[in-house]
């Protein structure tokens, strides 16, 4: 779709992200008319203030890159700090122009998937009974999976999973499980990790082996992410599914027995 295609006649025949592509290249051909009635040639301008913008986001998605920082410096001219020579700001108006419609651009691309992200999520949710903690951390889980940050989401997905099994199994119940005291703590490690108190609540009959085998896979994918690259190699849609099952499981165990229908389930 190009500038002008719209038809507010048929609505429908356009995404919403078509659509704001669209009125992104008019107020673009805006901008452009407004540089020129200030005498600004704005083919000169848009190149320079896009490349800066384009720099500017690189500089922020790559904190180490001190090639492109450099960059950065030498194009916002820093021989010119009180801009004597834009006495009425045009030139960094530009810049924060283009640097805003990249930005525009980059979350109108992910609109579509997060539209589907939101109907997996609206299929997913159920009353789970999570701790406030847990809660804390699935809503981060929710944001994260919605604007494809798919390694964070992993990650708070495992966060999620600790919180609520904190909340589910004690300590007592892990001592006494698996027959161990707990590991020395200096109070930056918890004294059973999340992969005892996995086999604690299977063997409590809190959690099923299927629910068991979720809850490590989300471990195990979250632990990768972690501790070897930052990249998801599973699905993540399926790790937020095994995530909400497991909290569910978890959340709703003392409600289901108290129905006769938790225990050995």
């Amino acid at each position: 779709m190009t500038t002008g295609d719209y038809n507010p006649d048929q609505p429908f025949d356009c995404s919403v992200a078509d659509y704001l592509v669209d009125r992104l290249e008019n107020r673009h051909h805006e901008v452009a008319w407004y540089l020129a009635s200030k005498n600004i040639d704005w083919s000169q301008i848009i190149p320079a203030a896009e490349g800066i913008a384009d720099v500017m986001i690189r500089c922020a998605e790559d904190i180490d890159a001190e090639e492109a920082l450099g960059r950065l410096i030498e194009m916002l001219g820093p021989d010119d700090p009180e801009n004597k020579g834009d006495p009425n700001g045009l030139f960094y108006l530009a810049i924060m122009e283009a640097l805003e419609e990249s930005l525009a651009q980059r979350v109108i691309r992910l609109l579509p998937r997060a539209q589907k992200r939101l109907l997996d999520l609206l299929g997913i949710s159920k009353e789970i009974g999570a701790s406030t903690r847990a809660r804390d951390f699935l809503i981060r889980v929710s944001r994260s999976y919605l604007l494809s940050f798919d390694p964070e989401c992993v990650v708070m997905c495992r966060s999620a999973l600790e919180a609520q099994f904190d909340a589910e199994i004690s300590n007592d119940d892990c001592i006494r499980v698996l027959k161990k005291s707990p590991k020395a703590s200096d109070n930056s490690q918890p004294p059973f990790n999340l992969y005892d108190k996995i086999t604690v609540a299977r063997e409590l009959g809190r959690i099923t082996p299927e629910i068991g085998s979720f809850a490590h896979e989300v471990r195990k994918a979250a632990n990768a992410v972690v501790h070897q690259k930052p990249v998801v190699r599973c699905d993540t849609t399926t790790i937020v599914k095994y995530t909400v099952a497991v909290m569910t499981r978890l959340g709703n165990y003392q409600k289901d027995a108290g129905n006769g229908t938790g225990k050995g389930k």
